[in-house]
């Protein structure tokens, strides 16, 4: 895909407007914000099926710098954090929320996650892809949670079972990749990868076991988790799930699931029939009622992403899929039931944006590749960026002597 296609899909299908780019400030519209909101609901789901107990935090957009120099002060450079023109101010506008959610839980006696969904505003665009780390950076959606030693390893696994089943809701096929330590940052790191259609992978979100630096200016004992991911998800829905006529978005999170047209004028008793019909069932559907050209209809509706079109004419009811080009006769009562198409819409998804991951996988990157290796060939390996989790064990492809583990190696070292 040509560089930035990916966002004339998202200005074609009303998620950003047009004009409110080249800073790196996207302005969203209705559907963009619809489109959050659906993928902050979908995490919420998934993280209440494998961690129950958790809070929603909402912070303001200001924070105090002494909160900022007290935290990361000594761990790192936040001179890209927005600051007012005023020199003298004592405050950062829309910072990253994970001193507050830490401070918070280390101050309550409940132990439990927190989750917030916030923005980032930064001095500078960057020189990353649009919408992988604008300068306003809107969502950010963090998890963050304080606990014993001992509860490492199964917190780490119960979250990362909570992002492997959120990136399967959203059809993006995902790595885990333990990468190890981040000096004076994070004692342990695991990232979410997802593979583009470059052949290149990249980051889609992070679990850090935050480090002993973090511990002593928090001044706490408990182990403290930094966890989440962007926009970027967004981007990489655009990237992987559109052809050339739009976008495609997966079911969970389409700001609307079926749209519903009628090739008639005065078809509108069987629209609202319909349309009554798929809201009892909690399918978000969008109604045009104002054309009924079928040719524009069915062009539009490509664009916007839904997965499934619905037209009704005097004879009959046809169903088209996003992913297909074939079209469906239905009768009014195969209308109780769409979710084996929206399911078969989902699975083509998944389908499609894995086959850069397996062409990744078989070697037809130029950059990066999956390959197996071992503790002395890892050791000074400019390439490694991590271990496959879980953990798969072979015959090292370096020495061809010890055994190995399976990892992602990338010439681009740590990659973005």
């Amino acid at each position: 895909m040509i560089q930035n296609t990916y966002i004339k899909k998202l200005e074609d299908a009303l998620i950003i407007n047009e004009k409110g780019y080249g800073k790196g400030i996207p302005i969203w519209y209705k559907n963009g914000i619809d489109l959050v909101n659906n993928i902050f609901q979908v995490f919420k789901e998934c993280l209440q099926s494998e961690i129950n107990d958790f809070y929603i935090l909402d912070f303001g957009n200001i924070i105090h710098k002494s909160v900022y120099d007290q935290v990361y002060g000594d761990i790192n450079n936040y001179d890209s954090i927005y600051t007012f023109k005023d020199n003298n101010s004592d405050y950062l506008i829309k910072s990253d929320a994970m001193p507050l959610n830490i401070s918070y839980l280390l101050e309550t006696t409940e132990k439990r996650p927190v989750l917030t969904l916030t923005s980032v505003a930064r001095n500078e665009t960057g020189s990353t892809k649009a919408l992988f780390r604008d300068r306003n950076i809107w969502p950010v959606i963090q998890l963050n949670h304080v606990i014993k030693e001992n509860e490492i390893n199964s917190f780490f696994d119960n979250l990362t079972q909570v992002y492997r089943n959120f990136f399967r809701k959203l059809c993006l096929p995902t790595l885990f990749v333990d990468a190890g330590e981040l000096h004076n940052y994070a004692s342990s790191q695991r990232y979410f990868v997802t593979a583009l259609d470059n052949l290149n992978f990249t980051k889609s979100g992070m679990i850090f076991q935050l480090s002993e630096n973090f511990k002593e200016n928090f001044n706490t004992n408990f182990e403290l988790i930094d966890s989440g991911f962007s926009e970027k998800v967004i981007a990489l829905m655009a990237i992987l799930h559109s052809d050339q006529n739009g976008l495609m978005l997966p079911t969970s999170v389409a700001p609307n699931q079926v749209t519903i047209a009628s090739a008639l004028d005065n078809n509108m008793l069987l629209i609202e029939q319909v349309e009554k019909l798929l809201n009892s069932q909690s399918i978000r559907c969008s109604v045009k009622r104002e054309e009924n050209n079928i040719k524009k209809i069915k062009r539009q509706w490509e664009k916007e992403g839904a997965p499934l079109l619905i037209i009704l004419d005097e004879h009959e009811i046809t169903l088209y899929m996003r992913t297909s080009r074939k079209k469906t006769v239905l009768t009014i009562e195969d209308l109780n039931d769409l979710s084996p198409f929206l399911l078969t819409h989902d699975k083509a998804l998944y389908s499609k944006a894995n086959k850069f991951l397996e062409l990744i996988e078989h070697g037809h990157s130029t950059e990066d590749r999956i390959t197996f290796i071992c503790k002395d060939c890892k050791s000074g390996n400019t390439q490694f960026f991590g271990h496959i989790y879980p953990y798969e064990y072979g015959e090292c492809d370096v020495c061809k002597i010890n055994k190995g583990v399976k990892s992602i190696l990338s010439t681009r070292g740590r990659f973005y």
